[in-house]
């Protein structure tokens, strides 16, 4: 990962020569991690309808999809797909092959059987050569981009460059860390960290990006951790994020600047630093799937995003949870979040792009009644969507600590 695959998807997707290509229609599809042919099938709908789809069987959206495609051009971008089941993909394709010819899909991965399962064209993104390492390294290293590195910092520089193995993502981070620092010592402190020598084993996180997150300020990390409650390719607001900051007490504030201030510049030093990026939607922003790995490599059970993270049952450590209400038939209904009894932050996670809301009745095995008893640490408690929520019972008074309350498209 880290070499820029979903970058180049975006250029092509959004290049001025596509309107020559006279698509009827363009979606894009984030995979990940969970591939079935149902779950992308219907994505690939919302996304070219832009509208919710109920349908509870692949049949049905094979047959909805077959009649909106059928002998129109389309540009579809699959990005980031795992699964190495080609009857999986076989069973997606099905209705696309009704479109008009000329139509175009282009599917990006990390995988090698993925790529040849896809029976086409592939193309392999390279490393970086040495020269382009460089000037990656060097445009965001430098504090102003007019004023060169002086000799010694360049000798030291290369070095670092080196140990980041021609990924772009890598050498952006590691560069936006060093703009930070102005100092040789620290340059030689980057260059000689045991961080580079750290095992793999069983996580995929870049030893570039763990020593950008270990040179964080102890509240930029905070905040950054939090941010495991996403889900990969998630697109949040900036505004929306410093609120939950807030609630959580995240933000270290004085009488002169207000709250809200704080958490800007606490983002915007994220952003910076290449922690976030802007996404392809207006004013909304994301993670790179790596740091969001990273996220909840650092976290630990602190976060628990259900349906994404493994398993079924909700540790005890869990602070803060995040799902989705299409997710919960997938988990117990909550049943061992009864368990997490120092629950701090309680978040249903809305795809945000859609215009569409959904009916979701609560169907927990949790009563609203045990969630306002039994967690008293809650400091953000929101059934944002959830329109079967029709009553509150008192006991909601009792959550003494709680910052955030949003009752928003409730009933």
């Amino acid at each position: 990962g880290g070499l820029g695959k979903t970058t180049l998807a975006q250029h092509v997707y959004n290049d001025p020569k596509m309107d020559d290509a006279k698509f009827d229609s363009k979606a894009w599809v984030c995979v990940s991690d969970h591939f079935n042919a149902l779950t992308v099938a219907k994505t690939i709908l919302e996304a070219i309808t832009d509208e919710k789809d109920e349908s509870g069987n692949l049949e049905m959206v094979h047959k909805k999809l077959k009649e909106k495609l059928k002998g129109k051009k389309f540009l579809l971008i699959l990005d980031d797909i795992w699964n190495q089941r080609r009857d999986e993909w076989e069973a997606v394709q099905t209705p696309l092959s009704y479109a008009a010819p000329g139509s175009k899909i282009l599917v990006t991965t990390r995988d090698e059987k993925v790529a040849s399962n896809m029976q086409s064209k592939v193309h392999r993104l390279k490393q970086l050569r040495e020269d382009e390492c460089w000037k990656v390294f060097e445009k965001h290293a430098s504090k102003d981009y007019n004023i060169e590195l002086n000799d010694e910092l360049k000798e030291i520089g290369s070095r670092i460059v080196d140990k980041c193995k021609g990924l772009p993502l890598a050498l952006k981070t590691i560069g936006c860390l060093l703009r930070t620092k102005s100092s040789i010592s620290d340059w030689k402190s980057v260059l000689v960290s045991d961080i580079w020598d750290l095992p793999n084993e069983d996580n995929e996180i870049i030893p570039a990006l763990f020593l950008s997150y270990h040179h964080l300020p102890s509240h930029l990390k905070r905040c950054f951790a939090y941010c495991a409650l996403f889900p990969k390719d998630y697109e949040f607001v900036k505004e929306e994020l410093i609120l939950l900051w807030m609630a959580e007490s995240f933000l270290q504030c004085s009488q002169i600047r207000h709250p809200e201030e704080v958490g800007e510049q606490y983002f915007n030093d994220l952003l910076s630093r290449s922690f976030f990026q802007q996404s392809t939607t207006e004013k909304r922003f994301v993670m790179h799937d790596l740091l969001n790995d990273l996220a909840k490599y650092v976290c630990g059970d602190i976060c628990f995003r259900l349906k994404f993270d493994k398993g079924k049952y909700i540790p005890k450590t869990t602070r803060h949870f995040s799902f989705e209400f299409d997710h919960v038939k997938c988990c117990d209904g909550f049943g061992s979040l009864t368990d997490a009894q120092r629950l701090r932050s309680f978040l249903p996670i809305t795809e945000i792009e859609r215009t569409y809301l959904g009916y979701y009745p609560w169907q927990f095995k949790i009563s609203v009644y045990d969630l306002f008893s039994k967690f008293k640490f809650l400091r953000i408690l929101s059934f944002y969507n959830c329109l079967g929520l029709t009553k509150l019972p008192d006991s909601i008074g009792d959550l003494k600590h709680l910052r955030s309350l949003d009752f928003s498209h409730t009933a």
